[in-house]
């Protein structure tokens, strides 16, 4: 077995999924769906929805406004990160 891992800090992997989003969906044990570990934007609830429709929401969250702007603000000032767990749902509208 070997254990392999990159070094990073949450900035560089911000970056990173600026660019490819992770493909990976963080569900909260109360269903929600998160956009980002360190970002507090919810954008889907699986008690209230299919696991197509929250991968749906999860896609376009990394497309919207909101988001884009909560990332690179994330990048920018490390101390929003303590705010992750200040959930806010978002909306997305699909395209």
């Amino acid at each position: 077995m070997e254990i392999c891992y990159s070094p990073f800090t949450l900035e560089a992997a911000l970056k990173e999924s600026l660019d490819e989003p992770p493909a990976t969906l963080l569900v909260l044990p109360n269903g929600w769906v998160k956009v980002a570990a360190v970002l507090p934007h919810i954008c889907a609830d699986l008690r209230a929805g299919t696991l197509q429709q929250a991968w749906k929401a999860y896609c376009g969250a990394w497309r919207s406004d909101s988001v884009l702007a909560a990332v690179k603000r994330a990048m920018e000032d490390g101390k929003l990160h303590a705010e992750a767990n200040r959930w806010q749902p978002i909306e997305i509208v699909n395209s």
